[in-house]
């Protein structure tokens, strides 16, 4: 991991994005190089990312988003932006502010991502 700013890790599970924030790494062990499980497309950028429960979720420049790291699975859960914060046995979701005032109130999500049922992926 060398040359990027943002890098997550519980411990044991690592993620990071690479220097030019355009591509997601992941690794579920220590002794396992990590690998890109998401590019994101020309124009796209990485803004943020965090990791919980068996989940990583990751904000772009687009939304943010939440995956399993056991399956793969992931899905979209703000409309814009957002922001995602891990902390103990969940995930924070913040959607983004619904209209520019000096300080919004943002709508917030607390999910239990321990206890959510995920989509197997085909492998590949």
């Amino acid at each position: 991991m060398h040359g990027t700013d943002v890098v997550v890790t519980d411990g044991t599970r690592a993620a990071y994005l690479s220097p030019d924030l355009t591509s997601l790494y992941y690794s579920p062990v220590p002794d396992r190089r990590a690998r890109v499980v998401l590019r994101l497309p020309a124009g796209g950028y990485f803004v943020s990312l965090a990791i919980g429960p068996g989940s990583l979720a990751w904000t772009t420049t687009a939304a943010t988003y939440l995956a399993s790291t056991g399956t793969g699975a992931y899905a979209k859960v703000t409309p814009k932006y957002g922001d995602a914060i891990a902390s103990g046995p969940g995930v924070m979701i913040s959607d983004p502010p619904s209209e520019k005032v000096t300080h919004p109130v943002l709508p917030l999500h607390v999910l239990r991502t321990a206890g959510l049922r995920w989509p197997s992926c085909p492998s590949g």
